[in-house]
């Protein structure tokens, strides 16, 4: 419990998107039929589903995102959790046939992300650590660490690791000796507290020209994070904010 599991974008184009992350990363992609939930598309590396893609209607405002599942024992109970201690409810939790109940919730200060109880038999496994075209790190961007941290331990049960001081802390959400994921303190160009997800790159520098060819904005070309490795910052062919990350070589 308390891991990233999942990744959607929630797109208004999934033609578009599907043409943009395939030619990107090399997915493959497989769409399924979820019901009452429409169409919905599987994104796989190496065999191994990573993600997938949602449709989602333009007319509810919502621009093209990434949104990042968290594991929980309990989606109901992680719902209220947040709803008492100051997040919202944007989706309320519900059922996706055979594989888990879910939920969308806004933390206090406006970042969104999902509580997620899956069916056990529904994973078929992560790709090997550092895999290219695999999700590797979650990021919240928060404006308020001090009551983010507070927040996100009453909902995952997340402790909290800081290396750095003041304007230039490093927040990690910590499982015990485990880090889940990290936190920054929202930059002043930034509009809105969002998570950001970090995807595997075999060449950040490749891959950050070859997105920009395919259409993305770069909002941090590629750049070296000390002992830790390279990554850059984009947001792709509809807007939606990812970055571009190769571990360090220990």
């Amino acid at each position: 419990m308390g891991k990233f599991v999942w990744h959607d974008l929630m797109t208004t184009d999934v033609a578009s998107s599907r043409r943009f992350y395939t030619e990107l990363f090399g997915w493959n992609v497989e769409e399924v039929d979820m019901g009452p939930m429409g169409k919905y598309t599987l994104l796989k590396t190496e065999g191994k589903t990573v993600g997938g893609l949602m449709p989602m209607d333009a007319k509810h405002g919502a621009p093209t995102h990434w949104m990042s599942y968290v594991s929980v024992d309990n989606c109901d109970a992680a719902v209220k959790r947040a709803t008492s201690n100051g997040g919202k409810v944007v989706v309320p939790a519900m059922d996706i046939p055979n594989v888990g109940r879910f939920a969308i919730i806004a933390d206090p200060q406006g970042g969104h992300i999902s509580p997620f109880q899956p069916n056990p038999s529904s994973n078929d496994g992560a790709p090997p650590v550092g895999t290219p075209g695999a999700f590797s790190w979650d990021e919240l961007h928060s404006p308020d660490p001090d009551a983010a941290t507070k927040f996100y331990k009453e909902l995952f049960g997340w402790g909290m690791k800081v290396d750095g001081e003041k304007e230039f802390a490093y927040y990690h959400f910590m499982d015990g000796t485990e880090a889940r994921g990290g936190m920054i303190k929202r930059m002043a160009q930034e509009p809105v507290t969002y998570w950001l997800s970090y995807i595997n790159a075999a060449d950040v520098d490749q891959s950050t020209e070859r997105a920009k060819k395919l259409g993305a904005q770069v909002y941090m070309p590629p750049m070296d994070v000390e002992d830790v490795g390279r990554m850059s910052v984009l947001a792709d062919n509809a807007g939606a904010t990812f970055a571009l990350f190769k571990a360090s070589r220990k």
